[in-house]
């Protein structure tokens, strides 16, 4: 806090005149006032006891003690105004209250919509055959006799006495034929098809929009 400038009032000197009593004439001395020895409001000796009654001279200015002592002199003057330095905790910012609009709230959530759900086909293979080549006996082995030469020291003049037979193995006889064998059976057969899905996103309300009031306390500071 600056410390107010103010100017010292001019003091002048002036004659206080004793009011006209009926004691002996008291010749009145001049009293020279200075700022150094200031004398705040009137003061009058306190063994002083005021007249039961008292007429003003005329020409005498009212604004004097009306208790005035004859023989005393009384003086009136400024006193420079004094002043000392204080703390004082002040409001810097006073407290404050306003609405504030608070927007609507969302977030994104994932949804998978279906687009094709899961499906399963079945299918019917047939049997599967195949043509084979077989050798099929037609006549199994056997055994015949069979006129071998004769033997050159038979000495009988008849030949058939000489005659040579032999037991001769006579081979099976095979043919070919071509014939179908199942190769597979026939059966069922299972195809799945996987479901088919994607994968959207939205926007989705979290909080509403709404007001909300806010209070500033106030805030202080010391000068």
């Amino acid at each position: 806090m600056t410390k107010p400038v103010v100017a010292a009032p001019k003091v002048t000197t002036q004659e206080v005149v004793a009011p006209v009593v009926t004691a002996p004439k008291v010749e009145t001395p001049k009293v020279t006032v200075t700022p150094t020895a200031p004398v705040s409001n009137y003061a009058a000796p306190s063994s002083y006891a005021a007249p039961s009654s008292k007429v003003a001279a005329p020409g005498i200015n009212e604004d004097v003690p009306p208790n005035a002592e004859p023989g005393k002199c009384y003086a009136r003057c400024y006193v420079e105004d004094k002043y000392a330095y204080v703390n004082e905790t002040v409001v810097d910012q006073p407290k404050s209250i306003k609405q504030v609009k608070l927007p609507a709230l969302y977030k994104t959530v994932y949804d998978t919509v279906v687009i094709a759900p899961a499906s399963v086909k079945k299918y019917q293979v047939p049997a599967q055959y195949e043509t084979i080549e077989e050798q099929v006996m037609v006549t199994p082995v056997t055994t015949k006799w069979v006129k071998g030469k004769a033997d050159a020291g038979c000495l009988s003049a008849n030949p058939a006495d000489c005659q040579v037979m032999c037991l001769v193995e006579v081979p099976a006889v095979y043919k070919t034929i071509s014939k179908e064998v199942l190769k597979n059976q026939a059966y069922t057969r299972e195809e799945t098809t996987p479901m088919q899905y994607k994968i959207v996103s939205k926007e989705v309300l979290v909080q509403q929009e709404k007001y909300v009031t806010i209070e500033t306390p106030a805030s202080y500071k010391t000068v």
